[in-house]
């Protein structure tokens, strides 16, 4: 039985005070004048961007996850496997992470959001209509990550993301689990659309994460905007990671 959607925005509690926190936040950040820093992930300021599609296959997304789980003993779900090989690319494509002139390699950063619905306490109705999000990030640093639980730091969110604009953080845009080309389904003469794009890259140069439109095989399609020679790095990358993997 499908259960209607609830509109109650009282169901999601701010025991923390965090609305107060971000609006303070917010109203420094525009005092100072630190809206400028976000520029950093404005693409449109560099010219020669290009956008492509690379695609991930069910199959392929499995071998990947066999190696990581081999050398890392870690299980991941296709959706941290098609992130983790897109993030490795681009630093690998932005230089391999090297410092300038001998200088320490930078440290890589990597933004995402995720559900907080179940996680939250007491937790939030899965019919609940509206965003309920948090925000998560990964710091590499020289081969170690460092991973927040979905609430930590919660309070330096609006600090966070201008800290991360400044060092060129990935950040992730949609998600397999929306189903863009199923949601597109026209059908009849229209059917599904062959190719979705999530336009808003092009500025910002996230990740756009999507399901393989092609016959929905449980694959995943990452597009990207990079400038010219970085996509090119990285198409390489992603050419000998799928060798590789057989």
């Amino acid at each position: 039985m499908d259960v209607p959607p609830l509109f109650d925005r009282g169901v999601v509690r701010d025991d923390a005070g965090l609305r107060e926190a971000f609006l303070r936040d917010h109203r420094a950040l525009g005092t100072a004048g630190g809206h400028e820093h976000l520029d950093d992930w404005d693409l449109s300021r560099r010219p020669g961007v290009v956008l492509a599609t690379f695609r991930f296959t069910e199959k392929q997304l499995r071998a990947l996850g066999r190696r990581v789980e081999s050398e890392t003993s870690a299980r991941c779900s296709p959706y941290a496997l098609a992130c983790g090989a897109a993030w490795a690319g681009i630093v690998h494509a932005r230089g391999g992470g090297r410092g300038l002139e001998g200088a320490p390699a930078p440290d890589a950063h990597f933004g995402f959001v995720t559900g907080c619905k179940p996680r939250a306490s007491p937790p939030v109705p899965a019919n609940y209509f509206g965003n309920c999000l948090g925000l998560c990030r990964v710091q590499a640093k020289r081969g170690l990550a460092e991973v927040g639980s979905v609430f930590r730091g919660s309070r330096g969110w609006v600090r966070w993301v201008q800290e991360y604009a400044s060092a060129r953080a990935v950040t992730v845009a949609g998600s397999p689990k929306l189903g863009v080309y199923a949601a597109a389904d026209f059908g009849g003469a229209w059917r599904k659309p062959r190719k979705v794009e999530i336009a808003s890259v092009e500025g910002t140069g996230a990740l756009a994460l999507a399901e393989s439109g092609r016959d929905g095989d449980g694959g995943i399609e990452v597009g990207l905007a990079l400038p010219r020679v970085e996509m090119e790095a990285f198409r390489k990358f992603y050419v000998d990671l799928l060798a590789s993997l057989g």
